[in-house]
């Protein structure tokens, strides 16, 4: 292949380099700090973040990426790093995705590379590395792995994107492509209700070939597949972020691609939250945890009946006003890779309070992280999109 003159810039969020609360609080700092994240005038918001925030919640943080840290040989294979602090599943995940990125994009003259928003190997001194390396450059492909734009995410890459060139020094520009989001890419769609398809395969024991209205006939009653997306501030959404629609189209596209694919209507079993949310500032619900403790409950009191038809109320979903949910499927769309939000608030913390609520089964659907399906996506996304 000759000399590369597309590089593919994969950006992530990025990860503390280690479980300590230093490195966890001097992530937050940085990640905290963004306008993008915060918009609140720095006299209000820094006093609140240096004395409230920073000195306390770095410990409890800190524990949660205890639950999650990977300590494993695979993170040399994967990165090239130490694995003396180990890695976040975010970052091994996203590496690992951009390896993969590389050998799906061998036959086109580009390279593929890695980056933070945030912490380590952030955007600019990958940038910086790749003009050293690899003068012949001429494009430059940012794809976040955020599937749904957010001025929260996808936003904040493209800020430090144009910050870099907007340096006046630099003389020679490349050509930029910055991809907005990837939710609505039919391979994304299909790799997306697979995943779930799959979990619903092992849990219940099916083959490829499953007979699903035969296999789920008795267990929809009490079925639900819960969609679980980061909120937002509900002031940022009505101010034109359009994140929580994509969030909406893409819980509508994955259920029209599950009942084609099981033969089985689904209107009654899906259900759609958000998760996340931090501070006062009212958030884009219904919240993940509220909605999980209440679709348990029993129809046996006024009590449980007020908090299931206000649940049903919140979620547009009338169907939860009577269901009683013991087995729960639960999938989070919004994150392409396994991180602390998934497996320690969902797959941790949600299957807990589901479970004492008097839920039965509690199914969390990893992210696509970097399985082959999630390359294929993201590698028709750049050749939609670019020239190679």
């Amino acid at each position: 292949m000759s000399s590369p003159n597309t590089l593919i810039l994969v950006v992530n969020l990025g990860t503390p380099t280690s479980t300590a609360p230093y490195a966890v609080r001097s992530f937050l700092r940085e990640f905290l700090s963004d306008k993008r994240v915060i918009d609140l005038p720095r006299y209000m918001w820094l006093p609140i973040l240096y004395c409230f925030v920073l000195p306390f919640r770095p410990y409890r943080v800190s524990r949660a990426y205890e639950s999650i840290w990977i300590r494993s040989a695979q993170v040399v294979q994967l990165t090239g790093k130490s694995v003396t602090c180990g890695t976040s599943p975010l970052s091994l995940y996203t590496y690992s995705i951009a390896s993969k990125l590389q050998v799906s994009l061998q036959n086109y003259p580009v390279v593929v590379k890695a980056a933070m928003r945030y912490g380590e190997d952030n955007i600019p001194s990958c940038l910086k590395a790749m003009e050293e390396e690899y003068p012949t450059i001429k494009r430059v492909f940012v794809l976040p792995l955020f599937p749904q734009y957010s001025s929260t995410t996808t936003a904040c890459v493209f800020d430090e994107i144009f910050s870099y060139y907007g340096d006046f020094t630099k003389r020679g520009l490349p050509t930029l492509h910055l991809n907005r989001e990837y939710y609505s890419s039919p391979l994304y769609i299909e790799a997306l209700g697979e995943s779930i398809v799959a979990k619903m395969r092992e849990f219940y024991g099916c083959g490829e070939e499953a007979d699903w209205p035969t296999v789920l006939a008795s267990a929809l009653p009490n079925l639900a597949i819960v969609y679980s997306y980061h909120s937002i501030p509900i002031r940022y959404a009505t101010s034109g972020d359009d994140y929580p629609l994509q969030c909406y189209d893409t819980t509508r596209l994955v259920q029209e691609f599950l009942e084609k694919r099981l033969n089985v209507p689904l209107h009654d079993v899906v259900v759609h939250v958000f998760q996340s949310r931090f501070g006062k500032e009212p958030w884009i619900g219904p919240f993940l945890m509220d909605s999980i403790q209440v679709m348990p409950l029993e129809c046996d009191s006024p009590e449980n009946l007020q908090k299931k038809q206000e649940l049903a109320e919140a979620a547009q979903a009338p169907f939860l006003a009577e269901k009683v949910v013991k087995t729960c499927f639960i999938v989070s769309p919004s994150f392409s890779v396994d991180c602390l939000e998934t497996l320690e608030e969902i797959a941790i913390a949600a299957k807990e309070l589901f479970q004492h609520n008097g839920g039965d089964t509690f199914v969390y659907v990893p992210c696509l992280n970097d399985c082959d399906a999630h390359v294929d996506a993201l590698a028709s996304t750049v050749e939609d999109n670019v020239r190679l």
